[in-house]
């Protein structure tokens, strides 16, 4: 601004004419007016001829350096986040893939699954059809389990008893065999719908293979009375065996209602199935306490189920054993049972003084074959004791 108003004053006065009267009144009197005017000339001249560029830019350098720095410092936070992005996103993928397992880490994986068909919605005191398929060719067993939901539980009918029903225990992994259907019923005390998340578990018989399928099913509520599940009972009855054991303590057997749910074959002939549930000692409680005997005082326990896993009645039907009681094997014959409806199954006791050395116990269901069965190579286990 101060080199722009010398500039103008200049110009002014030489065309008012000012500057050239004033130099012709005075210049001859001074002579360095002349040489103030000369130097005025060069002054203006090196004003306005200067690069305001070249003066400015020490004035801006600074700003450049400090805009130069802070782009720096954003790529660096930059490259530091992202890197951080990627370790959480890695560890969650890990964390993820460490959790899955059973029927989801089978759909990511391609494997064998357990395909779960079971109604969207359910109305409470109604019976709902379960069937399931296991997609690989393990050979294995198959588990029940469903949510603990509040006021809610499923039921089965109990065997032997007409009208009676069992609860089917919530939050527990119920093994139902090779069996591939089952028919539950809900009930429900909620005033709403409720939602239960029902699973099919899938073991193979090495352990090595797992698998599972799952749904989830709408129970509404009901507007009529609710079937009540009625506690089972326990009996046990004596058979005297046909034979006289040389022990002083002959076998005994009992029955009381299985808890567990057995699902069956949609239709078809009858299938009976034996499993071994515990070989064992009897407590002098009643309780069966898993361990081998340690003297011949002790009385062995030996616990099984035996269902009906096809698709109709076996009609009136029996089971035979052989125990290493009395010196050798005693051969064991049940008395007659009671005929099994599709998914009914009894869990049977029988109890015998040891050997005190090794031996094989068998159990066989239906070894006349009375019943016509599609099946007959599940009618028979061993266990060594």
């Amino acid at each position: 601004p101060d080199t722009l108003c010398i500039t103008f004053a200049y110009f002014w006065g030489i065309k008012s004419g000012f500057y050239p009267a004033f130099r012709a009144k005075y210049e001859y009197q001074d002579s360095r007016f002349s040489d103030l005017t000369n130097s005025f000339r060069v002054y203006i001249l090196r004003a306005t001829m200067a690069d305001p560029q070249k003066q400015d830019a020490p004035e801006l350098q600074p700003e450049k350096q400090e805009s130069r720095s802070m782009a720096m410092l954003s790529n660096a936070l930059a490259i530091i986040g992202f890197i951080i992005l990627i370790v959480i996103v890695v560890w969650g993928l890990v964390h993820i893939a460490s959790l899955t397992s059973g029927s989801w880490g089978n759909i990511f994986s391609g494997g064998p699954r357990v395909e779960l068909t079971a109604p969207k919605n359910g109305v409470s005191g109604e019976p709902i059809p379960l069937s399931w398929k296991y997609t690989g060719t393990e050979v294995g067993t198959y588990a029940f389990l469903y949510t603990c939901v509040a006021n809610f539980q499923f039921i089965t009918n109990t065997p032997g008893q007409t009208n009676a029903t069992t609860k089917i225990p919530c939050g527990a992994a119920i093994n139902v065999g090779s069996s591939t259907a089952a028919t539950v019923v809900p009930v429900s005390t909620a005033t709403g719908a409720v939602s239960v998340p029902v699973k099919i578990i899938f073991t193979s018989t090495d352990g090595k293979t797992h698998a599972e399928g799952s749904a989830t099913i709408s129970i509404a509520p009901a507007t009529g009375t609710q079937p009540t599940p009625q506690e089972p009972t326990t009996p046990t009855t004596p058979t005297k065996p046909t034979t006289k054991p040389t022990t002083s303590t002959k076998p005994t057997y009992g029955t009381k209602p299985a808890v567990s749910l057995v699902p069956h074959a949609a239709s078809g002939p009858a299938d009976l199935q034996v499993r071994m549930i515990t070989v064992g000692v009897m407590h002098p409680s009643g309780a069966l306490i898993n361990r081998m005997p340690t003297s011949p005082a002790d009385i062995i326990g030996v616990e099984f189920d035996i269902a009906n896993v096809g698709g109709s009645s076996t009609g009136s039907w029996f089971f035979s054993a052989s125990l290493p009681t009395g010196g050798g094997n005693y051969p064991y014959q049940s008395p007659t049972q009671i005929s099994l409806k599709p998914g009914e199954h009894i869990v049977s006791v029988l109890r015998f003084s040891p050997n005190m050395r090794p031996g094989v116990i068998t159990i066989i269901a239906d070894p006349s074959n009375i019943v016509r069965e599609g099946n007959e190579t599940n009618n028979l286990v061993t266990q060594n004791i």
